[in-house]
């Protein structure tokens, strides 16, 4: 309390909200933001849905540190992951813009593999008359749908 009369703010006197809570005011502002993009206000949407799920919703903002976005998991890829991060690194930083916080942690993303080389049409019409199955139908997939090889080719079926 003593620091907080000294620096003339209001943070400690009411108690910090759930990040579940936070969710609302944060919304609120994503939809009124006319700057915000409508790609980005479905990213943090998506984003929402991911860390709803988790133990996360249920904490305080105060309570929330690196340790704890640290040990989070999503399902899926790195994509994914940072989706999810990416969107509570934005609401608790908005949160210290508000002074809902003193401080927002600071979130590290996961490592994402970019696509190095890309099979086109002239690189798929090299490799087909080469290609007994299953590659055959493996690379025109790959060609269709855009997939990555470590993280989605190698693990198809």
């Amino acid at each position: 309390m003593a620091e907080a009369q000294e620096e003339g703010d209001v943070l400690l006197r009411r108690r910090c909200p759930l990040l579940r809570d936070f969710k609302t005011r944060f919304f609120d502002w994503v939809q009124s933001n006319t700057k915000l993009q409508q790609t980005t206000k479905h990213y943090y949407a998506n984003g929402w849905r991911l860390l709803e799920e988790k133990k996360v919703a249920e904490m305080r903002l105060s309570a929330i540190t690196r340790d704890d976005a640290d040990r989070l998991t999503f399902p899926g890829g790195a994509g994914n992951h940072n989706n999810a991060l990416r969107t509570l690194r934005r609401m608790l930083g908005k949160a210290e813009e508000w002074k809902v916080i003193k401080a927002a942690p600071k979130i590290k993303l996961m490592q994402e593999q970019a696509r190095q080389r890309i099979i086109d049409a002239h690189v798929e019409a090299q490799l087909l008359p080469f290609s007994k199955q299953p590659l055959r139908d493996v690379l025109m997939i790959m060609r269709d749908s855009g997939m990555r090889n470590q993280k989605e080719v190698f693990r198809m079926r």
